[in-house]
């Protein structure tokens, strides 16, 4: 589970490459929020990347993610089978 709040699905991107799972998007700030006008933002904006390791015997194809309100949902199916 991520979380990406202010996030939309369609702007996260995924990919396998060398057995990980590269997570990457940007979060934009709102244009019509003045940034001077904050002391303190608990939300960053810019862009962000997470890598996470796929688990042993997991095929790319295999990774299942969701996003709801905010939050990245991966499922690596499997996974428990092989412990």
């Amino acid at each position: 589970m991520l979380e990406l709040p202010g996030v939309k699905e369609d702007e996260v991107a995924m990919e396998v490459q060398n057995g990980r799972l590269v997570i990457s998007g940007e979060q934009a700030l709102a244009k019509d929020l003045d940034e001077d006008a904050f002391f303190l933002r608990e939300i960053p904006a810019g862009r962000f990347s997470r890598i996470l390791p796929l688990p042993a015997g997991i095929q790319a194809s295999e990774v299942e993610t969701s996003m709801e309100n905010g939050i990245l949902f991966i499922t690596f199916p499997g996974a428990d089978a092989a412990e």
